[in-house]
Order: C-alpha cells, then structure tokens, then sequence
C-alpha cells in the first residue's frame, strides 16, 4: 500500500442531539460509489458506529467487456 493514497474523515456525530422516539441509534452509514452510479447506502453501506475508529480497504476492480467473454 502506498501511504500517500489514504482518504482520512473525521465526523462529529453529536450523539447527544439524537432523540431516542425518532431513532433508537446513533451513528453513520457510508456507502462508496462511482460517480456515475447512484448511492444506495442502506443496501449497500457499513454502518460505522460512534466513538470508535473504522478502517475500510478498498480495491478498485475494472472489468471490461473482454473479460467478461
């Protein structure tokens, strides 16, 4: 791995705003896509959890329609 190729994001999630009637949790839900796909985080997302760190690797695959003979 290349360590000048690492995205870092820090996100304040103010836990203490959420109100518990609405959503029984607190937290973030990512998803990764291409620019040209449209985003669908809850079928495809990670649910990452406040107060601790996640690490996701991703490897890019490229797919032609070659390769799919």
């Amino acid at each position: 791995m290349i360590d000048n190729q690492r995205l870092s994001l820090e996100l304040n999630v103010e836990q203490d705003e959420y109100i518990g009637s609405m959503t029984p949790e607190a937290g973030i839900r990512m998803g990764i896509s291409t620019q040209r796909e449209m985003p669908f985080p809850m079928e495809k997302g990670v649910s990452i959890s406040p107060g601790y760190a996640t690490m996701i690797g991703l490897i890019k695959v490229t797919l032609s329609s070659e390769s799919m003979k």
